[in-house]
This record gives structure tokens, C-alpha cells and sequence, in this order.
């Protein structure tokens, strides 16, 4: 059975999809398809945890054998998912430890004067001071577009319609 912390990830992940599906306006079939997984995932939820999916939740618990979860600290291991980061250590959270464990490559200095020369300015300043300090696949996107070759980015955020409101503005920054 799938940990609270997946599960949430899913139902995340189908309810954009059926927000993309209604704003492309695709057929009531395909609608209908997704929305009942949908509802499936939040049933699983439900079963995994004993409560109601709630948008915006953490779940309370882990679930049962997650290694992963508050006990984690005791181990010696920081915690992090997106509603809480804890750790055991006096010297606070490892980071080169949540780039192994995220699978995603260190921001150098290296990778901060390529943007610059890419861009012909300076990189944002989250880059430059560090606290943006991972990524994945930047070396593909620099490539792409020092060739003029075209290329998407997908962060999973931003408006699903027209309609746009204040919120929106933290993936433009």
C-alpha cells in the first residue's frame, strides 16, 4: 500500500490533470476517466490513513513501515517533505544528503556563470546566494537554449485557466 505522503502526491498530480483536461475542454469521457481515478486515489487515502483527503493537508501520520517519517530524526536523518523539514543535527539540515536522496545535481559556481553567460545578465539572486541549491536537468535547458533550440519547462505550478490572481506571480519571480 502506497505511504499517505505518495498518495497525496497523486491526487495532486490527477486533480491538475482534471483542471487541464476542463480548460482544454476535452471530451466528457476522458473527463469523467480522470476524474474517477480521481476519486479512487482519494479513496485509497482514506483507507491508508482513516481520514478525508484534504487539499492543502498535511497528513497527520505516516503511514505504517515509513521509515521517512518524525521517527526519522531519531535515526540521525533530516526530514523533509513539503510541509515540514526537521533534523537531529546541531549543524542543521545536510543538504548534499537531500541531493542524493532527491536525485537532483549541485548548483555550482560553474553552473551560476554559464546561466550569466546564457542570459547576458546576472543570474536571480536566490541563485547567487545559494538558497536555490539543486536542480535537474539545467544543463539540458542551457543547451537548448544556447543552440536556439526550443524547450518547456514543467514545475507543476501556476494558473490552470485564464484567470489569473496574485498567487500566481511566485513562478514569474
Amino acid at each position: 500500500m502506497a505511504s499517505a505522503m505518495e498518495l497525496t502526491s497523486e491526487i495532486v498530480a490527477q486533480e491538475e490533470l482534471v483542471k487541464a483536461l476542463r480548460a482544454r475542454k476535452v471530451s466528457k469521457e476522458e473527463i469523467d476517466s480522470a476524474t474517477q481515478k480521481l476519486s479512487l486515489l482519494k479513496t485509497s487515502y482514506k483507507a491508508a490513513t482513516g481520514e478525508d483527503y484534504k487539499a492543502d493537508c498535511s497528513p497527520e501520520n505516516p503511514a505504517p513501515g515509513d521509515e521517512r517519517g518524525l521517527d526519522a530524526t531519531e535515526a540521525g536523518e533530516d526530514f523533509v517533505d513539503p510541509w515540514m523539514v526537521q533534523t537531529s543535527s546541531a549543524k542543521g539540515v545536510d543538504y548534499d544528503k537531500l541531493i542524493v536522496r532527491f536525485g537532483s545535481s549541485k548548483i555550482d559556481q560553474e553552473l551560476i556563470n554559464r546561466i550569466e553567460r546564457a542570459i547576458g545578465q546576472k543570474p536571480h539572486r536566490f541563485l547567487r546566494r545559494g538558497i536555490f541549491f539543486s536542480h535537474r536537468d539545467m544543463n539540458q535547458v542551457l543547451d537548448a537554449y544556447e543552440n536556439k533550440k526550443p524547450f518547456y519547462l514543467y514545475t507543476g505550478r501556476g494558473p490552470s485557466s485564464e484567470a489569473m490572481h496574485l498567487g500566481h506571480l511566485i513562478p514569474f519571480i
